[in-house]
């Protein structure tokens, strides 16, 4: 909570993105304005009260001191920074098609999360430096999602519930969205 509180305070407004209440619950629209989006708008649902949802990609590039390269000028859609099932998480969520085979996007969605890592450790040392925050964020698990619309396959109608945590950008989550809302239990498994 203190570094909920001293984020809000630091960070520009106009990152942070609405956490509303609805039928006793705590939900958040996410948008991708893209014009090749496929997926435009998913709410997601059972948020805790506490959370903070930022939205990442409108944090400059860092052009004037990286050349392009590895991928180190990309952002990930969102940052939503939760507790769910007594865990203290931070998840990285790409908003992405899966394109015409699985790994299209492969790539692109992995230097998008690293980068965003990069400026999630960045933050993290600002707090630690400037406001004495003896390592901020230190419980918070990371996850990472790509979240895109379903489209119905014949042969399976099954979502693949992997066990892996998906706790490294390399290893991340692909979600498949058939509906508008969906539970961050849902999203999140224990």
């Amino acid at each position: 909570m203190q570094d909920l509180n001293l984020l809000k305070s630091v960070l520009a407004q106009g990152l942070f993105q609405n956490i509303t209440a609805k039928n006793g619950s705590y939900s958040a629209c996410l948008k991708e304005n893209g014009a090749n989006a496929s997926l435009k708008e998913v709410e997601i649902i059972d948020i805790a009260k506490d959370s903070v949802l930022l939205k990442m990609d409108r944090i400059k590039a860092p052009d004037k001191l990286f050349r392009k390269g590895r991928g180190q000028l990309k952002r990930c859609d969102y940052l939503l920074i939760t507790e769910v099932f007594k865990k203290k998480l931070m998840i990285f969520i790409e908003m992405k098609p899966i394109g015409k085979n699985a790994s299209e996007f492969k790539e692109e969605i992995i230097q998008q999360f690293k980068s965003t890592d990069c400026i999630v450790d960045y933050i993290k040392s600002v707090l630690s430096k400037f406001y004495d925050e003896n390592a901020p964020f230190k419980n918070h698990e990371k996850r990472y999602i790509q979240l895109y619309k379903s489209i119905i396959d014949k042969k399976s109608t099954r979502i693949n519930k992997s066990s892996s945590k998906h706790n490294i950008p390399t290893n991340y989550y692909k979600y498949p969205i058939s509906e508008k809302t969906i539970s961050l239990k849902t999203l999140i498994r224990k």
